[in-house]
């Protein structure tokens, strides 16, 4: 059960970050960033469910995706820094798959170190 509710809250940390680190759809260029990231990130959350189990593997898992996409999590970074929002839509997608994941971390990751120094990679707000 502790491990549900740290894995519960890093969920919560993890979305708070993606939530205020992505941009508005102000022209074509955003709208394709945009919809790289909220694709990045559902699929970062497939990956997580799918190895579950094995926590240094959701770490690498998530180490992994954030250096493979350094030009993505640059410009996520950049657009919480000019106080971009995300629309509805593309919120609402990030919010099921932070959920999926959150459920995954919750099961038996969320006191893992490494989880928890790879979930801090992601752009956004530095988590306490």
């Amino acid at each position: 059960m502790i491990g549900y509710v740290r894995g519960m809250k890093l969920f919560a940390a993890l979305l708070v970050t993606l939530t205020l680190s992505l941009p508005t759809v102000a022209r074509a260029d955003d709208a394709a960033d945009l919809e790289r990231f909220v694709s990045w990130f559902e699929k970062l959350a497939d990956q997580v469910t799918a190895d579950k189990t094995d926590c240094t593997k959701v770490a690498t898992d998530i180490n992994t995706s954030i250096d493979s996409n350094k030009d993505l999590m640059d410009k996520a970074k950049a657009a919480r820094a000019a106080g971009k929002q995300m629309p509805k839509p593309q919120m609402d997608r990030m919010i099921a798959a932070g959920q999926k994941m959150g459920q995954a971390l919750g099961a038996k990751c969320g006191n893992d170190k490494g989880v928890q120094a790879a979930v801090q990679r992601l752009p956004g707000p530095k988590h306490k």
